[in-house]
């Protein structure tokens, strides 16, 4: 297996880090509802926060961009909005280990 250098170069390397930091601030700035507590898309037609619930608001956890006082937010929203009215069997567990493994600092989905 060869390394990123090998392929991108060291300045390559370091252009692609800064990218995912101006992502990931971008993400984390720009796309944070406070008042929902949540991470959400961004419609650009009207110029606002999505105000539909989407994967969007997951995967600032399972890629540990997200602060763990964020992630426990996200959980109490998935908790509160998702799983206290889903039917739930062992088909439907996604949203119950999104939660539960959010609750143990955020980050990774129990990775």
């Amino acid at each position: 297996m060869y390394a990123a250098e090998d392929f991108l170069g060291q300045n390559g390397v370091d252009d692609f880090a800064q990218r995912a930091r101006v992502r990931t601030e971008l993400i984390n700035e720009v796309l944070w509802d406070e008042s929902a507590g949540i991470h959400t898309d961004f419609n650009f037609v009207q110029d606002k926060l999505s105000t539909r619930t989407t994967l969007a608001t997951v995967f600032p956890l399972f890629v540990n961009i997200a602060s763990p006082e964020r992630a426990a937010r996200v959980a109490k929203f998935l908790e509160d909005k998702l799983l206290k009215n889903w039917w739930f069997d062992d088909n439907h567990s996604f949203f119950w280990v999104a939660v539960e493994c959010t609750k143990w600092g955020g980050g990774r989905l129990c990775s």
